[in-house]
């Protein structure tokens, strides 16, 4: 659950950043107050940003919509709502279209959906191709559907573009320490914790690599 919270905090705080911000200053300040009302009544939100919309309001509220939709629970709807807004005239250019389809993909990997999420996401890496976090989404995809190959192959692009980029090394130890490559696990633990000494997550999956080391099964 935290982890399905911190992706829907991510979704809530990001627009794109050419056409939105393009936007007349009512609508953006419609927009920023569709954003705030979303995180303390996400209904009420929903049915401004509907008569919004209704009114003109364009990608923005379009925007809101989806996102009030995901606060609702109903992810799938949103995350449909998401991958169309994609498709309008009206949603910029190719890193806009790339990031309405990565909040898509977050959305179908929130509803349990990793077929559609890859669908989405890969579509967001034709966009914006250079952008690691794509990479790293299309990975959760992959490995909630068990494809742990793929899964670590977008890991390691992700790592290719940002060698900083603790959450791939850290998902990417983990999906190595469960394939057996305890080596390579070490390795990818290793260096999350070079870059973030009180990372709790890595710490623990350190420990988890050394009782395997040591030839201590763990608990299931």
């Amino acid at each position: 659950m935290r982890a399905l919270l911190g992706v829907f905090l991510f979704l809530l705080g990001v627009m794109p950043s050419s056409s939105f911000a393009a936007i007349n200053a009512r609508d953006a300040r419609e927009y920023e107050q569709c954003l705030a009302r979303i995180e303390n009544d996400a209904e009420l939100a929903y049915d401004r940003a509907l008569a919004w919309r209704d009114a003109g309001g364009g990608a923005a509220a379009k925007h809101c919509v989806a996102l009030a939709l995901l606060a609702m629970g109903q992810e799938e709807e949103a995350a449909i709502k998401l991958e169309l807004l994609a498709l309008e005239p009206g949603a910029g250019f190719a890193d806009d279209r790339a990031m309405l389809l990565q909040q898509a993909g977050q959305a179908w990997i929130m509803a349990v959906r990793p077929d559609e999420a890859d669908v989405a996401l890969s579509s967001a890496i034709e966009l914006d191709s250079k952008n690691a976090r794509l990479y790293l989404d299309r990975a959760q995809a992959h490995r909630m559907r068990g494809d742990t190959n793929s899964a670590e192959m977008d890991l390691s692009q992700a790592i290719n573009l940002d060698r900083s980029y603790t959450e791939a090394y850290l998902l990417r130890g983990t999906l190595r320490r469960v394939a057996g490559d305890l080596s390579g696990a070490k390795s990818d633990i290793d260096r999350v914790l070079q870059l973030d000494r009180q990372n709790i997550d890595a710490l623990v999956e350190r420990g988890r690599i050394a009782e395997l080391m040591a030839g201590r099964d763990l608990p299931e």
